[in-house]
């Protein structure tokens, strides 16, 4: 089953691996915003020790040219077997909601024209 843990998870990694974000924190809690995943910044750092504590990412100081260093993170090889389960996982959860929805439409089909919404 998939949480909303491992979804926040499963896009921070997915944005670390396809180059879609720099790294830095800030850039990915933007990419996020863009997906509509709004986070919480102390949520979003709390998630990222918390990969870098699995293994799931690593991290290193940056020096910047318009202010103080930055952490930049990139993804692991065990990071992206996480990334395979998760996406395995919300593709039977996925499947699962599919079936019920096709199961309930059958069951449930209006009559004399009713909307069925």
């Amino acid at each position: 089953m998939t949480t909303g843990k491992d979804l926040r998870t499963g896009w921070l990694l997915l944005m670390l691996s396809s180059a879609t974000s720099s790294g830095y924190g800030y850039d990915l809690r933007r990419e996020l915003e863009l997906r509509g995943l709004s986070l919480d910044p102390a949520v979003l750092y709390r998630n990222l020790r918390e990969m870098e504590e699995r293994a799931l990412i690593v991290s290193h100081w940056m020096a910047s040219v318009e202010g103080p260093q930055r952490r930049v993170y990139s993804i692991t090889a065990a990071g992206n077997a996480e990334l395979a389960r998760i996406a395995a996982s919300i593709g039977e959860a996925r499947d699962g909601h599919t079936a019920f929805l096709s199961a309930y439409a059958q069951r449930h089909r209006p009559a004399n024209g009713e909307s069925s919404v």
